[in-house]
Order: C-alpha cells, then structure tokens, then sequence
C-alpha cells in the first residue's frame, strides 16, 4: 500500500515525546508499507542538513519538505482571522507545500496525517481513506492553558483561540476515516463531534529499552530530584515555574543538601532568571543522554497544570522504576493507582508530603520502584501500540 505521511517536522532527532511516536510510526509502518513523508523545516543549516541525512539513512523512506517558519506575532494572528484558521494551523500554512502534496497523492491509496495542523494538506478533491493521528486534543489544552492565565487581555485572547482550535478539531474528525487518540482525548473529541466517529485508542510511549535496564537501588541513587521537559511548550514551562514558586522552596528549605535536576531545550533564559543563582539547582538544557540521570536520581517530577494526551516523560520514569510525583494531569489516560505505581495531586502542599517521604523512607520508594516498572512492562508495549495503527490501516 501507498502512503502518503505528512508531519509538522522533521521527526529527527526524536527528542520528544511527540517525535518519538512520528518516528515509531514511520519506521514500524515502512516495513509493510511504500511511505512517503512529507514535513516542514525552519532552516537548511548544517545540523538540519546532517539530521535529514540521518533519517534517510535510519528510515530508508522517501521524503519532501519545506522550509518554513512563520513566527507567532500580532500580525499573522490578524491574518489567521482572515484566513479563518486557528494561529498554529496558518503559522503551518505553504501554498507550495499545498501543491507538492497534491501531485504527490496522485498514486497513493490513502493519506496518514500526523497531527492536527497538517490536515489542510488533504486535497480537497481526495475520495480515499484518511487517517487521523490526534497527538493531543489540542482545543482542550488551549482551554486548560487560559485558566492559569491572570491577565484578563491574553487570557480572552487564549480563550478565543481554544475556541477557533475546537471548531477546526471537530471539522477535521468528521472528515477522517479514521481518528486515532488516546483514551482521554478520544472522551473530549466525543463530546464535540456531531455525528459518530470510528476512534481508534492509541499512546504515545517512550524510550521502552529502559525496561531491559537494571533494577534501581534506593541506596545507590543520588540525594536528587529530577524534571526533564522540553522548555520550548508551554505546558512544561508553565508546570515547572509553578513548582518552583510553590514546592521547591519547602523542599529546599526542609533537605537543605537536596539537588533539583532540570533537563530541557529552553528558548527563554530569562524565564528562570529568579533561580539562576540557586546553588542547589543545576540546570543542564539539552541532553543528548538521558540514562546516567534516570539511573542517578531518586524522584522524578512532573509538574503539569494543563496538557491532554499521553505523558511521555511519565511512561519513562514508569519504565526507569524512578518513583514519580506529579499531578492529575500527569497521569490523564494512563492506568496507574494512586500511592501505589506513583504519586499524584494537584495540591503543593501534598506533593511536598510525597516527595519528602520518597526521598527519605527506602521502603516505601523501593515498592512504588517495582510496582511502577511492573505496571509498565505490562500495560505499554510499542509493538501494542504500532499494530494496532497497522491492523487499522490494513483493515485486518
């Protein structure tokens, strides 16, 4: 069968969450299938060029793309109303990239659109399948994000984008042969859809070689917290600044020799300008290994406040058996207990409580270690994950 794959960027190298399903896909999908992705790049530099390079030679499949990069500004959000397009749809938006896809179509027997934002590149005139892979509900976590917000002007503005988003979500869905979504996303796009749609339950997992790694001492780890988290969403940005206000001044003040770890690309340094000087933070950007810091520290966190979709850095810790403290969020769409395989809540005050007892109580952090692994190894396998999508596409 022919395919044509379309994604918002280059799904290499797979330093997220996000990336790390597209790249699954492709590579699971182009042993049974002839595929053919198509993506968008912000740049033709020399790392670009090297990265495109490696997913040739990782993948083997053809490919196109565009050079892109339309910023978020006050002026292209006027010509998104014009456009009648949400922000992050017209900030995707190629006239050429329009054209390529349509000759490219010509011999394909159905178009794979990975992720929201690409699904403008369908021809209009297209009568075979199209299948839908919904990384978030993204309508929801636009709504989620606008609730945090103090300032009354952006959070309207934030609110009226959810609002455009959702109406785009529920054109898109209608339109698809198919839609594949995590559970909880699957339970949103239900609500707004006005005719039934054939949903398929999908995850977005991690780095699944972590279950082969040894099992974690409590004795052997390091006095540490650890987050890691792309700085570039908002999510994880949001998330992090509210544990820094809220949790990490009790902690510091409680283990005065307790070290917060901070793994993540940022664009904004300027954003944690208030900790810079924090001695017992270390903050590490971009890491091309993660291993030796899941292997090193004894909590992991992850503070988010809005967010939809799988949380992929949750299923790594899962995976590592780093016990995990984070919030309802966190855990949407996964099934974990409660105080059992992790730890969850929304209230600083109890997560102060949990972290302090995983950080000094061996017993009960080496039984949230096995249960979280166990639950793990059992509930969420790529290859799962990866042949349902295909069974779907095969109508097997």
């Amino acid at each position: 069968m022919k395919i044509l794959f379309l994604t918002p960027q280059l799904p290499y190298p797979a330093v997220s969450g996000g990336l790390i399903k597209t790249l699954k896909l492709i590579e699971y999908l182009s042993s049974d299938h002839d595929i053919e992705v198509g993506f968008f790049v912000k740049n033709e530099s020399e790392i670009v060029r090297k990265d495109l390079h490696d997913f040739h030679e990782k993948t083997k499949v053809k490919f196109f793309y565009k050079v892109l990069d339309i910023e978020r500004s006050g002026l292209n959000f006027i010509k998104s109303l014009i456009q009648r397009l949400p922000l992050s749809v017209f900030r995707n938006l190629s006239e050429e990239f329009i054209n390529t896809c349509k000759l490219r179509s010509e011999e394909c027997d159905l178009i794979f659109i990975d992720h929201f934002l690409m699904f403008q590149y369908v021809p209009q005139d297209w009568t075979k399948e199209i299948f839908l892979h919904q990384h978030n509900a993204e309508f929801i976590m636009w709504e989620r994000y606008s609730e945090t917000q103090s300032n009354i002007i952006k959070k309207i503005v934030i609110k009226l984008e959810a609002k455009r988003i959702k109406n785009y979500e529920r054109m898109i869905i209608q339109k698809a042969t198919t839609v594949f979504a995590s559970p909880n996303d699957i339970e949103i796009l239900t609500k707004i859809s006005t005719r039934e749609i054939n949903f398929i339950e999908t995850l977005h997992l991690g780095e699944e070689y972590l279950l082969n790694e040894p099992t974690l001492q409590f004795n052997e780890t390091d006095f540490s917290i650890l987050y890691v988290g792309t700085l570039t969403w908002e999510a994880n940005r949001d998330g992090l600044v509210w544990f820094l206000k809220n949790i990490w001044p009790h902690l510091k003040s409680n283990f005065p020799k307790l070290i917060f770890k901070i793994i993540g690309k940022d664009n904004d340094p300027n954003l944690f300008s208030s900790w810079a000087d924090d001695n017992q933070i270390i903050w590490y950007g971009f890491v091309d290994d993660l291993k030796p810091h899941y292997d090193s520290s004894r909590v992991f966190v992850a503070p988010l406040n809005f967010g939809s979709g799988i949380k992929v850095k949750v299923i790594n810790a899962l995976y590592r058996g780093i016990p995990t403290v984070t919030t309802a969020i966190g855990v949407e769409g996964l099934v974990l207990n409660n105080e059992v395989d992790i730890y969850f809540s929304n209230s600083a005050e109890v997560q102060v409580k949990y972290i302090s007892e995983l950080l000094t109580n061996d017993s009960t952090w080496k039984k949230v270690s096995i249960s979280s692994r166990r639950k793990a190894l059992e509930l969420y396998s790529w290859e799962s994950v990866l042949s349902k999508i295909n069974k779907a596409i095969n109508h097997d």
